[in-house]
């Protein structure tokens, strides 16, 4: 999941980034998805049509419904605050 709610500007680097993880998590069989991309950043992933490919939300709920839609299985989080099971 890309929290983009910070992130002013991306680049050609970044979108490439973004897309070799896209990648390698679909040869997985895992979607990548992200939320609260605001200003440039949401209108370059509007302009290059990320928006469906990647499961961009305006927040994380909306991500994550999104992506359980589209069929991804569900994940534990990854930050340390987590519950454990």
């Amino acid at each position: 999941m890309l929290d983009l709610r910070a992130c002013e500007f991306l680049d050609s680097a970044a979108l490439a980034a973004i897309l070799l993880v896209r990648s390698s998590l679909a040869g997985q069989g895992l979607r990548l998805g992200g939320f609260g991309a605001t200003g440039q950043v949401r209108r370059l992933i509007e302009v290059t049509e990320l928006c469906g490919a990647l499961a961009i939300a305006q927040d994380r709920g909306e991500a994550v419904s999104r992506l359980l839609e589209a069929g991804a299985p569900a994940l534990r989080p990854a930050s340390s605050d987590a519950p454990t099971p």
